[in-house]
């Protein structure tokens, strides 16, 4: 799993505010273009990357909550499984509604056209995102396959887990996140933990591995709220 490139509150905004239109313009609320912006294409790529990862967030809480239902079938763990299908339907809604705003705002600026710094951005972080999301899988099912083969099957969910957090961190210099350090980091030591819990001969494999995909879906939701908080804030600043 992984997330397309969003910036926050804490990388430069210099160049977002030499983009935006001057004071008492109006602005395309909805969209998150203003108009008049001299290159609104480098915004819209900043709100497809706040959108997009909706989609995955959503998806992949989802996926390790029904691994610890799975693993455990209890009715907590069910329970959290409904909640995560929720706030997965929210992501999707809130992913699509923006996306539609944007094609609106293409659809009714067809004449302008992409500058060459918008297109040298959106390559730049498409081959970024490309790489990190390669590698991400490659050893995700390498592991897996591994570990089955061992017959080490509860060892599974929580090496996952390290390497979706390990691939976090990544991010956060390239795409000026700082809150992929703490995505990041937190899941990592979820991961470290979750293996420990494992392979420790007085814990219930079962249930350690059903903890870990349990906490690594709050990573997942946090980091889909983050991106739903980015695209409230900038249409707030739009109004």
């Amino acid at each position: 799993m992984t997330t397309t490139p969003a910036e926050d509150d804490n990388s430069p905004t210099s160049e977002i505010e030499s983009h935006l239109a001057p004071a008492g313009a109006v602005g395309h609320r909805r969209s998150g273009i203003p108009e008049g912006a001299a290159d609104p294409f480098l915004l819209i790529g900043r709100r497809i990357g706040a959108a997009s990862p909706l989609f995955l967030m959503g998806a992949f809480s989802v996926l390790w909550s029904g691994i610890a239902q799975s693993s455990l079938q209890a009715a907590w763990t069910l329970a959290w499984l409904i909640v995560c299908l929720v706030a997965a339907v929210f992501f999707f809604g809130v992913a699509l509604r923006t996306l539609r705003d944007i094609r609106m705002w293409r659809t009714e600026h067809a004449d302008l056209k992409p500058s060459a710094a918008s297109e040298t951005a959106r390559r730049a972080s498409l081959r970024d995102f490309s790489v990190l999301f390669g590698v991400q899988f490659v050893l995700m099912a390498s592991l897996s396959v591994a570990l089955s083969l061992a017959g080490r099957p509860d060892e599974i969910p929580p090496s996952l887990v390290i390497i979706m957090g390990a691939h976090f961190v990544p991010f956060a210099p390239l795409f000026h996140r700082r809150v992929d350090y703490a995505i990041g980091a937190l899941a990592v030591v979820i991961g470290v933990l979750g293996q420990f819990a494992v392979i420790t001969p007085w814990c219930d494999p079962a249930l350690a591995s059903s903890l870990t995909c349990v906490a690594a879906s709050v990573c997942t939701l946090a980091y889909g709220c983050y991106f739903v908080a980015q695209l409230r804030r900038e249409e707030s600043q739009l109004a």
